[in-house]
């Protein structure tokens, strides 16, 4: 049973990178594992994206080892007070293989079927199933450490679009495809409730995980 007071009910903050030179112009193209910094645009992102979230107070910040997470988680911990932060392999995006850094319209269609199949990996990457269970093996204990250690709530993880639509799907009961991602240094934030299970929502704009490729 959910015994925590309505200020402390929000454990989890999912916070999605700022822009790279890949996620801008034209013809964007599919990040992925690609490892591209922060554009200043993306680290403006970043500073407005922690000012609002210091009403939460956040504790720590987890994030991925890619330079655009941990320049992110960086400059978040520093505007937030100098939180700690750690980075974890485990909150990278989807490993889709060769399709990384390709034109995003033109491995949408075989992105929506690396989708619609969950067991079928993506050509010399891995499958939506083993995505999603790398990510949720990692964040599962560290959403329940937060519900019970109040100097563990909430915890900022400091991730990827594709992440966070994962998480928009699990909690809100919707195909995988079908979920939404904030925009670059966009939020949603995870809450336990008293009358139910946790819950999932956004901060502020959100765009469909597709257009991620």
């Amino acid at each position: 049973m959910d015994t925590l007071p309505p200020s402390d009910r929000v454990l989890a903050i999912m916070v999605r990178h700022g822009k790279t030179g890949l996620n801008v112009g034209k013809a964007p193209r599919l990040r992925a594992w690609e490892d591209p910094p922060l554009m200043d645009a993306g680290r403006a992102d970043i500073q407005m994206s922690a000012n609002k979230l210091k009403i939460y107070r956040p504790k720590m910040i987890y994030s991925s080892d890619f330079q655009r997470d941990t320049e992110s988680a960086m400059l978040m911990a520093e505007i937030l007070g100098n939180i700690p932060y750690e980075t974890n392999f485990a909150l990278r995006t989807a490993d889709v293989g060769t399709l990384s850094g390709m034109l995003e319209k033109d491995v949408k269609a075989r992105v929506l079927r690396w989708y619609q199949n969950p067991t079928e990996p993506a050509p010399s990457g891995e499958s939506r199933s083993n995505f999603e269970r790398r990510v949720w093996k990692f964040l599962e204990p560290k959403i329940e450490l937060a519900r019970e250690v109040a100097a563990f709530r909430p915890t900022i993880f400091l991730t990827h679009g594709r992440v966070v639509a994962f998480l928009d799907s699990y909690y809100n009961g919707m195909d995988a495809w079908d979920a939404c991602m904030p925009v670059p240094g966009g939020c949603g934030l995870i809450r336990s409730n008293t009358d139910g299970p946790d819950s999932f929502e956004f901060l502020g704009e959100t765009e469909e995980v597709q257009e991620d490729a």
